[in-house]
């Protein structure tokens, strides 16, 4: 669906809500200075405003209020105006544009690309839930999982990897000063998580004297970030 500056939601006419700007403040300076406030009366114009909203800039005409995008044009409009529009949520393969008044299109992806960068800028870390460990040693059953903590960074590259489950592998002997953990014989392919696992398998407390065979799996790599809007 698109709309112009005289086209309502519903595909109907109605007169274009445009920002015209004082003799002194006339000219594009002037429209910049003012763009705000005309964004806020059109987010108001479609959306129930309790309060006043603030619209926040975001550079070349995009300005955001709330989690809704707008974008500011003065083309086909006298000097010292300007009209403002909201540009409409897309995903995936379908492309978000905005037809004026004489059928001509005006682009968005300026500012779709300014709003992702300006999200993702603002982003709050991911928070991730502890890792499931089950901790095989040599033929014995596994015992029941326990939960490890991972650094967030870390779980976020194993998720975006697409693996759900990683198994580190290494023999380990006890001895008096402690457990000697040997060359791995298989690993998870993430050093840092290689690295936390092997100081895990030190800690174990294995019978005295004896090497065995220690398998440590690693799942349930989960967290929650922000979604991500087109």
């Amino acid at each position: 669906m698109t709309r112009g500056p005289c086209a309502d939601n519903h595909g109907g006419v109605r007169t274009p809500l445009a920002l015209v700007l004082a003799a002194a403040c006339s000219g594009t300076a002037g429209v910049r200075d003012h763009s705000e406030a005309l964004v806020a009366a059109t987010h108001c114009r479609d959306h129930a405003c309790p309060t006043t909203p603030q619209a926040r800039g975001i550079g070349e005409g995009c300005y955001v209020v709330g989690d809704q995008l707008y974008q500011c044009s003065t083309d086909l409009l006298p000097a010292g105006e300007a009209w403002c529009f909201e540009v409409p949520r897309c995903s995936g393969a379908c492309t978000a544009a905005i037809t004026d008044s004489s059928g001509d299109e005006i682009s968005t992806e300026h500012c779709r690309d300014r709003w992702r960068a300006d999200r993702k800028s603002h982003r709050p870390p991911p928070t991730c839930s502890p890792v499931q460990l089950v901790i095989a040693i040599g033929s014995a059953a596994a015992p029941s999982p326990s939960a490890l903590a991972l650094p967030e960074a870390l779980v976020v590259e194993v998720i975006r990897s697409g693996k759900v489950r990683v198994v580190y592998e290494a023999d380990a002997c006890a001895t008096n000063d402690g457990v000697v953990v040997g060359e791995a014989t298989r690993t998870t392919g993430f050093a840092e998580l290689d690295r936390v696992l092997r100081g895990k398998l030190a800690e174990l407390a294995l019978p005295p004297g004896e090497c065995l065979k220690v398998a440590l799996v690693v799942s349930h790599f989960e967290c929650e970030t922000e979604q991500t809007l087109d």
